[in-house]
């Protein structure tokens, strides 16, 4: 209890800590077979950036709630292949994940995760239906389509139809928005029509919320 933070971290990092990409590379074996149940077609999760350590404990949660972003992702980002050659796409999917170290204000550095898909985007009318249903009278009315994008983030929102094997955009995407934020982290989702959706995590490299470690 008498150790600084700055050896604490220094601890956490040196001996407690993994690259990320061998974290994150188990969404990249859950997607292959969900992909070819869905008769999508995928490439191999592309992982690029900067190869980055960070402990494995917290992270954990976080992880577990990805695997909701992967099932969005085949069941409602990739289209199918017929869909993909009309639009003049290559029929495989391609989903990249880049790791970046950005500087914020001070000397605190972030962990930028960023997950695209090049699919089919995220429709904001779509989320406005959804959203007409649930809260009427809310002040998401007045809010511009890349707000409205980022309910699906904020809310447990869904812009699914009928229930099926998987869930829509937005189910579970809550989850992985408050794990964000309990590790004092950040999530944005960027999305445009027929070009792809991107979810953006930030993450404080070095200054998780003790609770992580519980």
């Amino acid at each position: 209890n008498n150790v600084s933070p700055d050896i604490y971290y220094a601890y956490q990092n040196s001996l407690l800590s993994v690259p990320l990409f061998t974290l994150l590379k188990s969404l990249d074996r859950q997607m292959l077979p969900l992909a070819e149940k869905l008769e999508k077609k995928v490439k191999p999760i592309i992982f690029k950036g900067e190869v980055v350590r960070m402990p494995a404990k917290p992270l954990q949660h976080l992880l577990m709630a990805l695997t909701h972003v992967v099932h969005n992702i085949l069941d409602h980002g990739i289209e199918a292949p017929i869909t993909r050659m009309a639009k003049g796409k290559d029929p495989h999917g391609q989903v990249t994940i880049d790791v970046s170290r950005v500087m914020g204000d001070g000397d605190r550095t972030w962990v930028h995760i960023i997950i695209a898909d090049g699919g089919a985007g995220i429709d904001p009318n779509r989320v406005r239906q959804k959203l007409m249903t649930a809260d009427p009278e809310g002040s998401w009315r007045f809010d511009d389509d890349q707000s409205i994008i980022q309910q699906l983030l904020t809310r447990d929102v869904s812009t699914r139809d009928e229930v099926s094997m998987l869930s829509g955009r937005g189910a579970g995407m809550s989850a992985v928005y408050h794990e964000v934020l309990r590790l004092n982290g950040q999530a944005e989702l960027k999305s445009q029509m027929h070009k792809g959706t991107e979810l953006i995590i930030r993450l404080p490299e070095n200054h998780f919320d003790e609770i992580s470690f519980s």
